[in-house]
């Protein structure tokens, strides 16, 4: 909480140092103080907070379908959380259990 102090100008500590995004604000630092309180004056929407808490908690990203399906989906990853119940059989080589299982010791159960 001291680094919001410091970039306020309520606070000064030379143990904080500045930011590269926080001095860009402004050259001259009452400026950059007051661009970085203007920050926070305005709340933000309701659904934007909760859409920002949702992908924080879940590990998915937060963008538009259009961008998951374009960009991040073809990478491979999780665009948002699958189907309830269990996995289907999309096993993409049956011979893996055939080979795992000849890696195993012979149990009689």
């Amino acid at each position: 909480m001291v680094e919001l102090r410091v970039n306020s100008g309520a606070l000064t500590d030379r143990f904080v140092s500045q930011h590269p995004e926080f001095a860009a604000l402004a050259t001259r630092p009452d400026k950059r103080h007051a661009a970085y309180r203007a920050l926070f004056e305005e709340q933000m929407d309701e659904a934007l907070l909760e859409a920002i808490r949702d992908a924080t908690n879940s590990g998915y990203p937060l963008a538009s379908e259009e961008f998951k399906n374009r960009a991040i989906a073809p990478l491979g990853w999780k665009t948002g959380p699958g189907k309830p119940g269990p996995r289907g059989n999309s096993d993409p080589d049956p011979e893996f259990g055939k080979r795992v299982s000849t890696l195993t010791p012979n149990l009689v159960f």
